[in-house]
């Protein structure tokens, strides 16, 4: 057995028992496990919040986009952040969006009449 292989169990050990503050200073110096260990910790509850916000369909897409936003947003910034209710507010305002943006769709039934055929507008030119 590889000497590496009995860290990486124990790595995402130390990493689970980090605090938020911490995670977020190991995501900004490029520690991709300790990103990774932040969306396990909050994925299940961000995609339930969002379900409440945004179309259904849509929730894990929402959760996705927020994560990848809010990795893009650690990296650029040194500013401290409150990291639960900041992810919280990224994905209430992606989830808000995905729900303004989203189309009511009503499918059209089959007897409404009106719309004159492509056949029908050829022979009246």
């Amino acid at each position: 057995m590889r000497k590496g292989s009995r860290l990486k169990p124990l790595a995402r050990a130390v990493l689970r028992s980090q605090s938020d503050e911490r995670l977020v200073a190991l995501s900004r110096e490029g520690r991709d496990a300790a990103f990774e260990e932040i969306v396990r910790r909050y994925r299940p509850g961000l995609v339930a919040f969002a379900a409440a916000y945004a179309p259904p369909d849509r929730a894990e897409d929402v959760v996705q986009e927020s994560f990848v936003s809010s990795w893009d947003a650690l990296r650029r910034s040194t500013e401290e952040i409150r990291l639960k209710p900041w992810l919280y507010t990224i994905v209430r305002n992606r989830a808000l969006n995905a729900r303004r943006d989203a189309r009511p769709h009503v499918p059209l039934s089959e007897e409404i009449e009106g719309v004159r055929e492509p056949a029908e507008i050829a022979l009246t030119n």
